[in-house]
């Protein structure tokens, strides 16, 4: 519980993807917590909104979306770039 607390208290929280070993509840309770406290989080993901929907349910997707300003890069895939030169 100790880094639960971490990740519910820290000024802001950045998360690289959804983090597939967490179980659903602990991070749909970071989520949430985060949103009632009004604490930022950054989430970078390769999933479409439908697949995080799919692939972690609809509250999910619905509270990411509801606290979001969703930024779409888009460009070349640098690590398949650099598999199909070697």
């Amino acid at each position: 519980m100790k880094l639960l607390n971490l990740l519910l208290l820290a000024i802001m929280l950045t998360v690289q993807g959804i983090l597939s070993d967490w179980t659903r509840e602990v991070f749909f309770t970071v989520i949430n917590e985060r949103y009632n406290w009004m604490r930022p989080i950054i989430v970078s993901t390769n999933l479409s909104l439908r697949e995080i929907a799919d692939s972690y349910g609809d509250r999910m997707a619905s509270r990411l979306y509801e606290m979001s300003e969703i930024q779409k890069v888009t460009g070349e895939d640098r690590r398949l770039k650099g598999k199909n030169a070697k």
